[in-house]
C-alpha cells in the first residue's frame, strides 16, 4: 500500500552529537562551573533555532560522508570515519521548514582537541548543558532525543533487566534508542583540563 501524502514531507540529513566537559558555555568563557557536560549546538544565519551540526547529503554521499563534509564546511572540523559512532536514525519535525519532518542519521563525533568555529551558513555556536538548553529555542530533533528536560522516571514495575513484571497495566518504557543515546551522552569524549 502506498504511503499517505497527507503527512509531513521528509528531509534527509546527517546530524552530530558532539559533547565536552571542558567547553565554555559562551564565547567569553562564562557559564556553569564544575565541568558540566555540554552539547554543541549551532544556529544558521536567518534562523532562530539551535540544532545539532550536520546537514543534507550531496548526491551519492553516505550519511557518514555527509557529516564529515558538513563539519569541515560549517565548523572547520576535520574528522575521519573512525571518529564517528552511529547512534541510529531519528525523526522529528523540521525546525526551519514548516510541514517537513527531519529524518536524521545521527553520529556521536570525537573531535579531539579541535575547536569548532563558525563558517559557511553558521552564524552562532554554543556549548550548552541540558539546563541551559531550556532557555533557548532548540530544534525538535535535539530537544526530543538529546536534551531531555528531565531524566524520565523508571516505572517501579520494571525489573532489573528492563523487562516488565507480569501484573498490572503495561507501563510506559523508555525506548531502547533513547536509553542508548542517554548512556552514550553520559560518557564524554573530550575531557576537561
Amino acid at each position: 500500500m502506498p504511503r499517505s501524502t497527507d503527512g509531513p514531507r521528509e528531509i534527509r540529513v546527517s546530524a552530530s552529537v558532539i559533547t565536552s566537559v571542558a567547553a565554555a558555555a559562551d564565547a567569553d568563557g562564562a557559564g556553569p562551573a564544575g565541568g558540566a557536560e555540554r552539547l554543541l549546538l549551532v544556529r544558521k544565519t536567518g534562523t532562530t533555532a539551535f540544532m545539532q551540526p550536520g546537514g543534507k547529503p550531496e548526491p551519492g554521499e553516505t550519511p557518514a560522508e555527509t557529516l564529515i563534509r558538513e563539519l569541515a564546511e560549517e565548523l572547520g572540523l576535520e574528522v575521519e570515519p573512525g571518529d564517528l559512532t552511529p547512534l541510529g536514525e531519528f525523526t522529528a519535525a523540521a525546525a526551519n521548514e514548516p510541514g517537513f519532518a527531519v529524518v536524521a542519521d545521527v553520529f556521536r563525533v570525537d573531535i579531539g582537541a579541535q575547536t569548532p568555529v563558525t563558517a559557511a551558513e553558521i552564524e552562532e555556536l554554543r556549548w550548552v548543558t541540558r539546563a541551559e538548553a531550556s532557555t533557548l529555542e532548540v530544534a525538535p530533533l535535539a530537544a526530543a532525543y538529546f536534551l531531555p528536560a528531565e531524566e524520565p522516571r523508571e516505572d517501579p514495575r520494571l525489573v532489573g533487566d528492563g523487562s516488565v513484571e507480569a501484573h498490572g497495566s503495561a507501563p510506559r518504557r523508555r525506548s531502547r534508542a533513547i536509553t542508548e543515546v542517554a548512556e552514550i551522552l553520559a560518557s564524554p569524549l573530550v575531557e576537561g583540563e
